[in-house]
């Protein structure tokens, strides 16, 4: 079953999802359609709680869960900073 997570803090630190969609919001980017096709990423790779723990929606698969943030989250981030 997958559940939406509250706005925390992740254990590493890292940006909430809530987080990062809002400072993607808050950037201001050259093309509002490069804008709209980062925040379209982010919100594929939305977190939710797995039996193994916070992971990530798009990465996952059947009997995998890919811990949350992910490879792409913490791309995006890395380059929002």
């Amino acid at each position: 079953m997958l559940l939406d997570i509250p706005a925390q803090i992740w254990d590493n630190g890292n940006m909430t999802y809530e987080e990062l969609l809002k400072d993607i919001d808050d950037q201001e980017f050259a093309y509002d359609t490069l804008a709209t096709s980062i925040r379209a990423v982010v919100e594929l790779h939305k977190a939710y709680e797995s039996m193994q723990g916070t992971a990530c929606l798009e990465c996952s698969e059947d009997d995998y869960a890919c811990p949350y943030p992910c490879p792409t989250i913490q791309a995006i981030e890395k380059e929002l900073q």
